[in-house]
């Protein structure tokens, strides 16, 4: 069983950590385009946008590489799961409001329908969840559960 669970943890933080990579390096290859998106939103100033479009990516590949730590797990989870967070209550605002924008999330190839969007940011904070209990010493009872 500790190898399934092994097998699990390692599998959902590569998956975690491979959205977040792949959306940075979009981001960063293309920082004018993704201020654009951010100031779409119509949330946030200028400088904040502009400040948000060069450091944001660079933070979410920290935190994507930093889940494969056993040191800085707990920060790196739990920053992923603020800015899955944030970017959900971004979009469902953007939703409630009639913006029609794309999200920013993976640079222009990212799908526009606000409904997918949310859905698959929703996924994957409940991945950081389902890390959070896997790598819980509470949540052993829950997760090695053995017959006898």
């Amino acid at each position: 069983m500790e190898k399934v669970k092994t097998l699990i943890d390692l599998s959902l933080r590569a998956v975690l950590s491979a959205v977040f990579i792949y959306a940075a390096v979009s981001k960063i290859l293309r920082p004018d385009e993704f201020y654009t998106d951010i100031r779409n939103y119509q949330i946030v100033s200028g400088y904040i946008a502009y400040a948000s479009a060069y450091f944001l990516p660079a933070f979410e590949i920290v935190a994507a590489l930093a889940i494969f730590s056993k040191r800085f797990f707990k920060v790196s989870i739990l920053s992923i799961a603020f800015l899955l967070a944030v970017f959900i209550m971004a979009l469902s605002s953007a939703w409630y409001r009639g913006l029609d924008i794309n999200c920013g999330c993976f640079g222009s190839e990212a799908p526009s329908d606000y409904g997918i969007v949310i859905l698959r940011d929703v996924f994957l904070l409940l991945i950081c969840f389902i890390l959070v209990l896997i790598n819980s010493k509470k949540s052993i009872i829950i997760l090695s559960y053995e017959r006898k």
